[in-house]
């Protein structure tokens, strides 16, 4: 989810070898046909589905560091709590941020327009649960 690295990439530190060792990770596990097997004739009609889904990897790489930061707290989270804990957690990570963002703005400090704008949508629980799935 792109806004969430919008979101957080002001306080976010730059870590290119952590970014590095997660494409480089990441490549390994989609290349090994254990965690990624392919399809086969088998599987019938999904053949073209089976294997691992890595729609959120993909996201969070085209979206910038601050994407796969994010990303890699989601994978964190999504192994140590349950589906239902880690979407709480998110709720309350992004509403603190929200409310940073807005406090900066009331005491006259713009961050950046593009920040404000996406403090300003509603990233509702359902998203950061579908979120959570994907991680």
């Amino acid at each position: 989810m792109a806004s969430l690295g919008a979101l957080f990439e002001q306080i976010l530190p730059t870590t290119p070898n952590l970014v590095k060792a997660y494409g480089s990770r990441a490549s390994a596990i989609f290349q090994s046909p254990g965690v990624n097997p392919r399809g086969s004739k088998r599987d019938g009609p999904f053949e073209s589905l089976v294997g691992a889904n890595g729609s959120s990897v993909w996201a969070a790489a085209t979206s910038g560091p601050a994407s796969i930061a994010v990303h890699l707290l989601a994978c964190m989270l999504a192994r140590s709590w349950s589906r239902k804990e880690a979407t709480s957690i998110w709720v309350e990570i992004v509403e603190e941020r929200k409310r940073e963002v807005e406090a900066t703005v009331k005491d006259g400090y713009v961050l950046s327009m593009s920040l404000v704008m996406v403090a300003g949508q509603e990233i509702a629980r359902e998203q950061l649960r579908l979120w959570d799935d994907s991680a």
